[in-house]
């Protein structure tokens, strides 16, 4: 049986673990900086095309669109602003980890990833307590990052998990532990801070399967990325790991309790993180 570290030096090692792109991870560093400047952020930018090209093509979606069409770079990092920014390079890194395997289908991973940062981004922007938008759309779109990881460290035992019990949340966490040894929550809260990522991120992932077990600000960022994963999978985004419809309602009620919202609140508000991410996704 491997511990998460295990898995990550292992991966490392064999030159399989997923990396930031460097132009985001100077992006990250930039953002933190209290003096940065537009055209700092445009330097850095232009240096992955990509993300330059995703930047500029969602500064001129429906959302933000100010009834002009922009193709500078600077005049799109001014009208998304700074945290928007970010957000993209996280989807634009999120589309190149790609994975070979029998259990997880690579675009739907996706899919549920992106829909997810939505639905966590937009209860953020509800909630009572002071959580960031920002770093909870980061808990959304990499709270199931250690299953790519396990499917790459080995995706016989990933297959084994998923045929021996998929009824629900709990039995695959049960069957993680009993068959792989390492459970993929705690996995990508390590790789997540491999990354050097915030704290709240590396809680938010690593706790988002007994959110209720997690007390203060960790516990808040684990609930947000729990209701963020259901969410996901009540509007169908599944990727071949759990059951498309499965919901643990018991810890999601108390997890909505928690934050004073009623379930038609819920999903209320999953319509519309669900219309957002029509309209953003990269």
């Amino acid at each position: 049986m491997a511990t998460s570290d295990q898995v990550i030096q292992y991966l490392k090692a064999q030159d399989q673990l997923p990396q930031l792109p460097i132009a985001l991870v100077e992006l990250q560093r930039a953002l933190n900086d209290p003096l940065v400047r537009n055209c700092d952020l445009e330097q850095i930018i232009m240096r992955d095309p990509m993300l330059t090209l995703e930047i500029v093509r969602t500064s001129n979606t429906p959302k933000y669109n100010q009834g002009s069409r922009i193709e500078s770079l600077a005049e799109a990092i001014s009208r998304l602003g700074m945290a928007e920014v970010e957000n993209i390079g996280y989807q634009v890194s999120m589309s190149g980890f790609n994975v070979s395997s029998m259990v997880i289908h690579s675009a739907r991973y996706l899919e549920h990833a992106l829909l997810s940062g939505y639905i966590a981004k937009q209860l953020a922007g509800v909630v009572a307590q002071p959580v960031s938008p920002n770093l909870a759309f980061m808990c959304g779109i990499f709270h199931d990052i250690g299953v790519l990881l396990m499917a790459s460290y080995d995706d016989k035992k990933l297959f084994d998990v998923k045929r021996a019990n998929t009824q629900s949340m709990v039995s695959v966490i049960n069957s993680e532990r009993a068959i792989y040894g390492v459970l993929h929550p705690a996995l990508g809260g390590t790789m997540l801070r491999e990354w050097g990522l915030p704290r709240q991120v590396v809680m938010g992932v690593a706790g988002h399967h007994v959110p209720t077990k997690l007390k203060g600000e960790d516990g808040d960022y684990a609930k947000i990325t729990f209701l963020a994963e259901l969410g996901s999978r009540y509007k169908g985004k599944a990727y071949g790991y759990f059951p498309v419809y499965e919901v643990d309602l018991d810890q999601a009620l108390l997890a909505l309790s928690y934050f004073k919202m009623t379930l038609s609140d819920y999903t209320e508000l999953l319509d519309q993180a669900e219309e957002t991410y029509l309209g953003s996704v990269v």
